[in-house]
């Protein structure tokens, strides 16, 4: 049976790191308390889950440049290329703070559609995570 428990584990950190934002810590948390898990294979799991969840958001944002082309925002031309050379001056900082629900769930999807290249969008996705989750599971004290 706890087999099942880590898919559901992958699953709920899946959904989390998608753009609505679910809190994936209970599962992990509970997991912890109950010490019958592997803190190892926790890890593992939401790490990658988590992180395929933000490249999902990423290439919905990438599908999303359509809207680009709208009147609402072809008009705006000058006010794009201003946002996205800003995005590009401050997309490391800001992509640091992806593993926050509210905040990092948002900006996934916003650097698709600005064009964030892929290499650099994993990169980051990839550090800041790998860092939130190694402390959440390692240095939480359950």
């Amino acid at each position: 049976m706890p087999h099942s428990n880590y898919l559901f584990l992958f699953f709920d950190s899946f959904a989390a790191a998608l753009v609505p934002p679910i809190r994936s810590e209970v599962a992990v948390y509970a997991m912890l308390i109950f010490k019958k898990y592997n803190s190892h294979l926790i890890f593992l799991i939401t790490f990658a889950a988590s992180v395929l969840g933000s490249l999902l958001d990423w290439f919905v944002g990438r599908k999303l440049q359509f809207l680009k082309k709208t009147p609402a925002l072809k008009n705006k031309n000058a006010e794009m290329k201003n946002a996205e050379e800003k995005w590009d001056k401050y997309v490391v900082w800001l992509l640091i703070f992806s593993p926050l629900k509210i905040l990092g769930n948002p900006l996934s999807l916003l650097a698709g559609f600005l064009d964030t290249s892929f290499k650099k969008f994993f990169c980051l996705i990839f550090i800041s995570k790998f860092i939130y989750y190694f402390w959440l599971i390692y240095f939480s004290n359950l």
